[in-house]
């Protein structure tokens, strides 16, 4: 099979223009890892709060502390809830 030539010539206005969309690709794909890393790290965190309480004999289940961290109001020892509140940052008692 004998080489062809394309019917075109590489200029460096294409390889510009190749570099451009392979740099939009790049941005593209990080925007979607975004979205998994926020999850996981709200996931660690609640995880961290709900261990280091439980070794101070915090009650609550790791269930009731993503709830509370996510401002929701969950049914439980008063004590315990606040203290989740105060590690996790979230300050208002209601």
């Amino acid at each position: 099979m004998a080489f062809q030539k394309p019917p075109y010539q590489i200029s460096s206005g294409i390889l510009r223009l190749i570099q451009d969309i392979g740099q939009k690709i790049g941005e593209i794909n990080t925007l979607k890892l975004d979205k998994p890393t926020t999850q996981l790290r709200r996931e660690n965190r609640a995880k961290a709060i709900h261990s280091s309480l439980a070794i101070e004999g915090n009650s609550l289940s790791l269930d009731k502390v993503r709830l509370i961290a996510d401002n929701e109001i969950v049914i439980g020892p008063p004590r315990d809830i606040i203290e989740v509140q105060c590690h996790g940052g979230v300050r208002h008692v209601g």
